[in-house]
């Protein structure tokens, strides 16, 4: 089970969604926060498993998809939709942010394979299981 937490905004909900991560950032971007403070839905932290999830999601897809290589700031979107989509103790926030079955989500990886040893570790032996 995923631990994260996540705050919904009362904010009108036809503005886009930020399911982003921390993942040892430190602090956001000042830029960009002003922007998406003012303008998502919900926040999402999520816990080191989920991005390690979508590592592994990303770098032996379904069969037809391609093979996507990223680190843990590049896959942790795609591990949260995952576990969003196949955790049902998240239905209230897969509700809130409108995201079922027929959703298109677009997802952005800017970091690849930054540290090959860190890498073979979490996608190869199996680093940070699934909680």
């Amino acid at each position: 089970r995923c631990r994260g937490r996540w705050r919904a905004s009362h904010r009108d909900r036809r503005h886009a969604h930020h399911h982003g991560p921390a993942c040892a950032c430190g602090e956001p971007n000042t830029l960009g926060w002003d922007i998406l403070r003012n303008h998502v839905t919900a926040f999402v932290a999520c816990p080191d498993w989920v991005a390690a999830r979508g590592m592994r999601i990303l770098g032996a897809p379904e069969k037809g998809d391609p093979r996507v290589i990223s680190g843990e700031s590049g896959a942790v979107g795609a591990g949260l939709i995952s576990t969003l989509m196949t955790d049902d103790s998240y239905a209230e926030l897969r509700d809130l942010i409108g995201l079922d079955k027929t959703s298109n989500v677009l997802m952005f990886s800017t970091e690849g394979d930054t540290d090959p040893e860190h890498y073979r570790k979490v996608v190869w032996d199996g680093a940070y299981p699934a909680e």
